[in-house]
């Protein structure tokens, strides 16, 4: 069976996240990277998404820490 490959707004449906917050998850290394699929797009296989749903507990909110370039000023 082929893996399918999820947009970026698909894949932060699934994992009931903003796409803003799944990025900042991929940069802290708590969800699987990308797959650049042409100049401008990207993708992420549906099987990683999946494992990581199924790790993720449900009871805790994700924290994520905040950048430099991110905290308010």
């Amino acid at each position: 069976m082929q893996d399918r490959i999820l947009p970026p707004k698909a894949t932060a449906r699934r994992c009931n996240v903003g796409v803003s917050t799944m990025y900042r998850l991929v940069a802290a290394g708590r969800f699987p990277r990308q797959r650049q699929l042409s100049p401008g797009r990207v993708g992420w296989l549906e099987s990683e998404v999946a494992a990581w749903i199924a790790g993720t507990p449900k009871t805790k909110p994700l924290h994520i820490e905040s950048t430099p370039a991110s905290r308010p000023r």
